[in-house]
């Protein structure tokens, strides 16, 4: 409101005529002070909507009056987080009334007010409105959608306006955002003090897919500025499976094995046991149960699970290894092995005289009865066969004595077999003694 002109004083006179020819005259004295207000308009909006509020705007005078428009806020309301606009001047025609519209925006749930003047720079004269809103709390700014394979990250950015000077910070509370959905977060972007706009970052990484033909979820993901008040985003999430699943890929010859890793991220909030499960556990071993403790933070710990391939046949052996983490979802890892013939091992240094253990492993599902032959007489064998357990490792004696060899280098092979395993190729030692 525009200072008020001081109280002037103004003068008059009356004069009346009577019927008996005399007359009757007044003096008129009266002081002019400010005007009352034109009304009050009492409003509810939420905040951070756009309110259109009219203003009706009357001329008093028999001639068109042009208004300059000043909006004050009241006292009470805080001014870097309310905006009033509206335009600076209004015509209006003489004797007339003429709508004007005020924006009314608050950041903040509470109540405000603002008084809106209306001045005739020629005369000074002017008139004004009071409005009272109470804000209540926010709507729903926008619907974001976010779909994302399961373990990855999909991203969307939020931009808000920052109303406030340069020069005053803007305070974050500790938990300063909330979302119904534990697989989302939200990141800020560089600072938001001294600029007219800040940038978030919403995050979603599923751990669990969709049921097929499920629609996609709805959330709610909420922060809070100190200075600017609660900010509210729906969120549409859709979590599919992996796009491809991770390979392991190994190759041994029949009686050997190799030992691989499957390494990947768990995102686990607590403590817990994972279980580790192959379809076929006569090529492929793996620890059937391992307990991990809690990731710490939005990127997870990592996991490494030591797969063993021990093939009891030539050829490709396919399988999967399903890592089943409860809450924080099921892992699957492709599992491809090419089981070789066994190449022969060797040459063996015997002693003349002595002997040495040639070490055999059962790599078959059952007990089996192994079949050992050698090809020079000059080398004897402990045993010509051996049962060994399953999965279990044997041994047998071989020695050199040199009996009917001529002087100098003698070699030798030894032939391990197993009847039962028709088909599978023998296991071959190189021997060598000095005669």
């Amino acid at each position: 409101e525009p200072p008020a002109p001081p109280a002037r004083e103004l003068t008059g006179s009356l004069f009346f005529a009577l019927p008996n020819g005399s007359a009757e005259m007044y003096q008129l004295r009266g002081t002019s002070g400010p005007p009352e207000c034109e009304g009050t308009t009492e409003v509810e909006t939420p905040a951070k909507a756009i309110l259109p509020v009219a203003l009706p705007v009357r001329n008093w005078l028999p001639r068109a009056q042009r208004f300059e428009v000043a909006i004050e806020l009241d006292a009470d309301t805080p001014a870097a987080s309310t905006e009033v606009d509206g335009t600076p001047t209004i015509d209006v025609a003489a004797l007339g009334t003429v709508d004007y519209m005020v924006k009314f925006k608050a950041y903040k749930e509470g109540s405000a007010g603002a008084r809106v003047t209306f001045t005739n720079v020629e005369t000074g004269e002017y008139l004004y409105h009071d409005i009272k809103a109470v804000v209540s709390e926010p709507g729903v700014i926008d619907t974001l959608s976010l779909e994302s394979s399961i373990r990855q990250v999909a991203r969307r950015l939020i931009t808000i306006d920052n109303p406030l000077p340069a020069d005053m910070p803007l305070t974050f509370p500790d938990e300063w955002w909330t979302c119904d959905d534990p697989d989302v977060q939200l990141v800020q972007l560089g600072e938001m003090q001294g600029n007219t706009e800040g940038t978030f970052q919403v995050e979603y990484r599923p751990l669990v897919a969709d049921a097929t033909g499920a629609p996609p979820k709805a959330v709610m993901l909420t922060f809070t500025i100190g200075e600017l008040g609660t900010y509210k985003y729906q969120l549409s999430l859709s979590a599919l499976p992996p796009a491809s699943e991770p390979m392991l890929r190994f190759e041994a010859p029949l009686g050997g094995h190799q030992t691989e890793t499957f390494s990947f991220d768990l995102f686990n909030k607590a403590p817990l046991t994972l279980s580790c499960e192959v379809s076929n556990p006569l090529f492929f071993e793996v620890e059937k149960s391992m307990a991990v403790e809690a990731a710490e933070g939005w990127a997870g710990r990592p996991v490494r699970i030591q797969v063993k391939f021990e093939p009891e046949k030539l050829g490709t052996i396919d399988d999967v290894l399903v890592v089943d983490c409860g809450e924080a979802g099921e892992y699957r890892c492709k599992l491809v092995g090419l089981c070789r013939r066994p190449q022969p091992q060797g040459p063996l240094d015997v002693a003349k005289g002595g002997s040495r253990d040639l070490t055999i492993r059962n790599v078959y599902a059952e007990d089996q009865v192994f079949e050992f032959t050698v090809d020079n007489p000059a080398f004897t064998l402990g045993a010509t066969s051996a049962t060994i357990k399953t999965k279990e490792s044997g041994t047998v004696a071989v020695k050199f004595d040199g009996a009917g060899a001529a002087a100098g280098p003698v070699t030798a092979k030894v032939f391990v077999s197993c009847p039962a395993k028709e088909g599978s190729p023998p296991w071959c030692f190189y021997l060598r003694g000095e005669n």
